[in-house]
């Protein structure tokens, strides 16, 4: 449930408070800064094979709690949305074109063994995924829009433009990149996820617009899902690295 200080922390939170709150520019000064996303330009060849495959299970998750999302929403304009993102993240009824399909399709090619996309993923992350899933089911859907709407749409969308633009430049990157199938960035790092962004945004301020009670749970959403983020990208980066140290020990 929404922690008790959180919410009293948000009390009152207007609309125009949850935007300034929930600002791209900010988010993209912030990840600009971050080191572990600069670092993804000096990685190696190994480490980054090794981030991309911790973070697809990210991606699985991701689908299916929109999908539980849905199942929670009444109807209107928020859950058709919804529906449609579930639809298009499993490839509106083509398996083969279903943004997971496309992300391993995308690792293969960096390299990575068909065999290995089934790896055991890190218990810790798993925990954070789990969470993330716990909080959904057990909150209001408006807490949930934030949490898995926004957070997959608004903050992820972000996070992983910067990323692109870091991971673009690694010299390995630079000198493959015509081996590399970048249909799964064309749409997290293109005009598609941008527009998901927007329509987000739309939906949520109209949301806000019509029940201003819905910000406090929006804004508590909103912070868990940048938090929970920021936490499964920071182990991913921990687990990569101490890997790679230990291996050249």
């Amino acid at each position: 449930m929404v922690a008790d200080a959180t919410l009293e922390r948000l009390f009152m939170m207007t609309r125009e408070e949850f935007w300034q709150m929930a600002d791209d520019q900010k988010l993209r000064d912030e990840y600009a800064a971050n080191d572990d996303l600069r670092w993804l330009q000096t990685a190696t060849m190994d480490e980054l094979r090794e981030m991309f495959l911790e973070y697809r299970v990210f991606t699985i998750y991701f689908a299916d709690d929109l999908s539980l999302l849905v199942a929670k929403m009444p109807l209107g304009r928020l859950k058709s949305l919804m529906a449609q993102l579930v639809s298009e993240e499993l490839g509106e009824g083509n398996p083969e074109a279903s943004h997971i399909k496309l992300l391993e399709d995308f690792i293969v090619s960096l390299g990575v063994p068909p065999e290995r996309l089934t790896q055991p993923t890190d218990p810790e992350n798993l925990k954070l995924l789990t969470k993330m899933r716990d909080l959904l089911l057990s909150n209001p859907h408006t807490y949930g829009v934030a949490l898995r709407g926004m957070g997959g749409e608004c903050i992820c969308q972000v996070y992983l433009l910067t990323l692109f633009e870091q991971f673009r430049r690694n010299p390995f990157v630079e000198a493959n990149a015509e081996q590399i199938d970048w249909r799964w960035w064309d749409i997290h790092a293109g005009p598609a996820d941008s527009e998901h962004n927007s329509m987000m945004k739309a939906a949520v301020d109209e949301l806000m617009q019509e029940d201003p009670a819905s910000v406090e749970e929006l804004a508590a959403g909103y912070q868990e899902a940048k938090i929970l983020l920021s936490q499964f990208w920071n182990k991913i980066y921990r687990q990569v690295r101490t890997n790679a140290a230990q291996a050249s020990a």
